[in-house]
């Protein structure tokens, strides 16, 4: 009897872990590449930490959901950086080519804290 119980609860106990298995599988979708992204800074993060865009003009509504006032730029485009007050939002709009580029927040330290994410363009 006791062997009947045990190869129950063994099997039971596999049934659960394959299907714990099974459903924490992530579905992995083609990324969906975007003429406009909505983009929130916060302190100390820039979401979505992942972005994808078409190339040509790409919009940039960046909302600052943080308490200090932060920066948004993407690559080297120090000329077209966006410097936003707290609880604001701003727009830009940029002509960008094909390839990968760093997004930061550009204040004292902020990049060290952890605003960074990437653009994929193509």
């Amino acid at each position: 009897m006791n062997k009947i119980i045990t190869a129950i609860v063994l099997v039971g106990l596999a049934l659960l872990i394959g299907c714990n298995a099974f459903m924490s599988k992530e579905k992995t979708e083609a990324p969906q590449y975007l003429s406009e992204i909505q983009v929130k800074l916060a302190d100390w993060n820039i979401q979505p930490a992942e972005m994808y865009a078409k190339a040509g003009e790409v919009k940039f509504v960046v909302a600052n959901d943080g308490i200090r006032r932060h920066s948004f730029q993407v690559g080297d485009l120090v000329e077209q950086k966006l410097l936003i007050n707290a609880g604001a939002t701003q727009e830009l709009v940029l002509n960008l080519a094909p390839g990968d580029y760093k997004v930061t927040c550009e204040m004292q330290g902020h990049v060290d804290a952890g605003m960074i994410a990437t653009l994929h363009v193509a």
